[in-house]
């Protein structure tokens, strides 16, 4: 990967930035691209500034799937373009041959910039370089002055900044992630993970294995990382590992000081249950070490098969 960004910067053919704004629709979001035309040497300038910096931090890295829950130091996440949400409608609104104008655009609105470089001697590929982008607050309440001679005049046009600084990638259909938080933003995960939620509600609720289900997943709502474990725990279809192992729930939860109520064969949940508790039981991260039988709250875990 490393080999290919290398290759980005040094057979680079053309390049385009972008803003993207986000239009929000009923059942989806839509984007509207504005061109930002560069002027002379500064698309070069630009892709060395990026590039430079992104070969330096990914270098050494081991690549590891996406995982909503987690993040491991030292690993570089990634997943296929295929999977990331609301991807499709991001390239189709960068990638257009139209795009609107940047004067017509309301630098309030900016959704963030994409980046585009084609580049290849012999075959013309396509990277993608993505960052979630708000206006900087700063330049909207300061007098901005340029100096012209040995005078200081105010300057009355937008200021844009561009640095070194990129949330996710794309390259060879894989988008590698460079700023979690940033990418599930720029790509609107947050909605995402609340509609597998939604979704899945009634299903989960024939369970029958927690009391006040409704309440219990209105409380996972109003936490980010709650409704990242939930949706974890649901696709993971832990809801249903539950239900089979319940008769084992007691017993984890003493040897494991949660604090976690069960009655009539189903678990407890009110306004002084800790969610974080029940999650962790239900994701099955009480563990008892191989090696020295210690028990462990793991971060995350893994099915080792049989061999």
């Amino acid at each position: 990967m490393v080999e290919e960004l290398i290759k980005v910067k040094n057979e680079c053919q053309n390049i385009k930035m972008k803003y993207l704004v986000r239009v929000r629709k009923p059942d989806t979001n839509e984007y509207v691209a504005f061109n930002v035309p560069l002027a002379n040497d500064m698309p070069m300038e630009i892709k060395d500034l990026i590039l430079d910096s992104i070969i330096q931090k990914v270098r050494g890295l081991d690549c590891v799937p996406f995982n909503p829950t987690i993040t491991e130091v030292g690993m570089l996440e990634c997943l296929p373009v295929s999977e990331v949400n609301n991807y499709d409608n991001i390239h189709a609104a960068v990638t257009s041959t139209f795009s609107e104008s940047v004067s017509e655009l309301d630098f309030d609105d900016i959704w963030g910039y994409c980046i585009c470089i084609r580049y290849g001697n012999n075959s013309v590929k396509e990277a993608i370089f993505f960052k979630k982008f708000a206006y900087p607050k700063v330049l909207k309440q300061s007098i901005l002055m340029t100096i012209v001679g040995d005078v200081y005049n105010k300057l009355d046009s937008d200021i844009v900044t561009v640095d070194n600084e990129t949330h996710a990638f794309s390259l060879n259909n894989i988008l590698y992630i460079l700023n979690k938080g940033q990418f599930e933003r720029f790509f609107n995960y947050s909605s995402s993970y609340q509609k597998v939620v939604t979704e899945s509600i009634e299903t989960l609720k024939e369970l029958d294995v927690i009391e006040n289900f409704d309440v219990f997943v209105g409380n996972c709502l109003n936490s980010d990382t709650l409704t990242r474990r939930l949706v974890k725990i649901i696709t993971d279809e832990r809801f249903e590992t539950l239900k089979r192992n319940m008769h084992n729930v007691q017993s984890v939860v003493d040897d494991f000081s949660l604090n976690v109520k069960l009655e009539g064969g189903k678990i407890v949940y009110d306004e002084d249950s800790p969610v974080s508790d029940i999650i962790t039981l239900i994701r099955g991260a009480c563990v008892i070490g191989a090696l020295d039988k210690e028990k462990y709250l793991a971060s995350d875990t893994k099915v080792v098969e049989a061999r």
